[in-house]
């Protein structure tokens, strides 16, 4: 994977790419039929743009994952790019993502801690790249695990225990991808005769993948319109989400060179297509941690612009959904610390504020410090309301998927990748450091 910023010549590119299709304690309705099949061609796409190494594993127990992670951390250094793209089932436990191997044990359904010790950390795994001894300069993380919760048993399914994932309070120098937005399910597949062997997620992204010039950010948004509209003609609310911490821009298939126009999402199904058809389809579950990467409210499919992209959807003209709009975008740029309420209170006027002030602040220090991607788009949209929701401003949020306010660290910590650390620690003292 090549950057716009400058590395050194030796520098490598690494991919890790796992899908698990076979569950060996998961019923036969939740055994996968596509997970591997996308893990192949992700691999391949890795291969075709020259990475250094493509590590791949299928159907892969606990062991065989970490031995194979181990690897990766073996071989890899502190500038070199890592991406690493999983295809499987996922869980959420109290704001962490676990990924799920093949000996997943049964019936560990309400049994948290259990669960977590017999998964895989996706936290502690973007930790062993991007912590204190860093294994990459850049870890992109392609999450593609967003199926129905697998430990969920019959007859205990309930809406507060959604598939889907949240977001992750990821450290700087990171990328994160979701096949899903927060709560949605990702399609495997479209109803019984769909000839791709791909899901929906990955038979749009590959191609973006291999496209040159195009930035990261601009191709996890082209994903997701893509998506979002192919989902929508099952019909199926799926709409990818991703989280941003990278400073320079960042291309996968390098940055030289202009991006091939971006084709138009395929024409919506016939009406016979129904909600009837979605429930034959097979779905993706999975799991995160901390400030959760929104997703604007399903609309219906919208219209293509003159790139041939389609349109992000609009905010609805009601006012309590609305506000609820521009809560949890001023909530992914980090400024609103509560739950999103669709009720306008001082918390909000206080967040928007601070998101002004935070814009102001950046555009005064002229290029003085450094401005991820995320600022960028906020500082190109604009300042916001303080009093009132809008539809403007709930569309200016709509393009910030990362944190734009800093961080409000407590008297004697200091803001260190994103993470409030006690300043005796920053000062090397390793006793602070709890």
């Amino acid at each position: 994977m090549l950057a716009a910023f400058a590395t050194p010549a030796s520098a490598k590119q690494f991919a890790f790419v796992v899908g698990i299709d076979a569950y060996d304690n998961l019923p036969a309705h939740q055994q996968l039929k596509r997970a591997v099949s996308d893990a192949r061609a992700v691999a391949q796409t890795f291969r075709d743009l020259n990475y250094d190494d493509v590590l791949t594993g299928e159907n892969l127990t606990r062991s065989e994952f970490n031995a194979l992670w181990q690897k990766l951390l073996n071989t890899s250094g502190p500038e070199d790019t890592v991406s690493i793209d999983f295809s499987g089932h996922g869980v959420e436990i109290d704001g962490q993502n676990f990924l799920i191997p093949r000996d997943f044990p049964p019936a560990v359904y309400g049994r948290e801690q259990r669960v977590k010790r017999e998964s895989l950390s996706v936290q502690e795994m973007l930790l062993d790249l991007r912590g204190v001894r860093p294994k990459a300069k850049l870890a992109l993380l392609i999450l593609d695990a967003c199926r129905d919760h697998p430990l969920i048993p019959p007859g205990q399914k309930s809406t507060s225990e959604k598939g889907g994932l949240t977001g992750m309070d990821a450290p700087s120098g990171t990328f994160i991808m979701y096949a899903a937005g927060a709560g949605q399910t990702a399609l495997d597949r479209l109803p019984k005769n769909d000839p791709d062997p791909n899901s929906v997620y990955t038979r749009k992204l590959i191609p973006l993948l291999k496209t040159k010039g195009l930035a990261i950010h601009e191709l996890a948004r082209d994903v997701r319109q893509q998506v979002h509209q192919l989902a929508a003609t099952v019909p199926h609310p799926q709409t990818p989400a991703h989280y941003d911490e990278l400073i320079n821009r960042f291309c996968v298939a390098g940055c030289d060179g202009g991006a091939a126009p971006v084709a138009a999402a395929e024409p919506p199904a016939p009406a016979s297509a129904t909600l009837a058809a979605a429930s034959d389809t097979a779905d993706k579950s999975a799991a995160a941690d901390a400030p959760a990467p929104q997703v604007a409210p399903d609309p219906a499919p919208p219209a293509p612009v003159e790139t041939a992209m389609i349109a992000p959807p609009a905010a609805t003209a009601n006012p309590k959904t609305l506000t609820r709009s521009i809560q949890e975008g001023l909530k992914r740029a980090g400024c609103f610390a509560v739950e999103p309420t669709g009720t306008w209170g001082p918390k909000t006027t206080e967040a928007a504020t601070r998101y002004n002030a935070t814009l102001e602040a950046y555009a005064n220090e002229d290029g003085a410090f450094p401005v991820t991607e995320s600022v960028k788009s906020a500082m190109a949209s604009g300042s916001i309301s303080t009093s009132a929701p809008s539809e403007a401003d709930a569309s200016k949020l709509q393009s910030v998927m990362g944190r734009v306010c800093p961080l409000d660290c407590p008297p004697g910590d200091d803001e260190v990748e994103g993470k409030c650390v006690n300043q005796a620690c920053v000062a090397g003292n390793p006793n602070a450091c709890d």
